[in-house]
């Protein structure tokens, strides 16, 4: 893909760390149009807030809301499991 940015630093758990990983984020894809987000869990869930374990599974709302400001198109990938509920 010509000129696309990736930027897959592994996500980190804790709060400060997160915080510093958008950061990072935010500056590596500065010039870009569209931010694609593939969570392993997807959407973040108030059971997971960001620092707790297993939190870096899951995308939230502000560091969205960040690459929305910063004029971006957002593209979050979720699928649901194959198997029958």
């Amino acid at each position: 893909m010509p000129g696309a940015v990736f930027f897959n630093d592994e996500t980190p758990t804790g709060k400060e760390e997160r915080g510093a990983w958008h950061a990072n984020a935010m500056k590596a894809t500065a010039d870009a149009d569209l931010a694609f987000f593939d969570p392993d869990n997807g959407l973040s869930v108030a059971s997971f807030p960001k620092g707790r374990k297993s939190s870096d599974k899951y995308v939230f709302d502000d560091e969205l809301a960040d690459h929305y400001a910063a004029g971006r198109s957002l593209l979050v990938y979720q699928h649901y499991s194959r198997r029958p509920r």
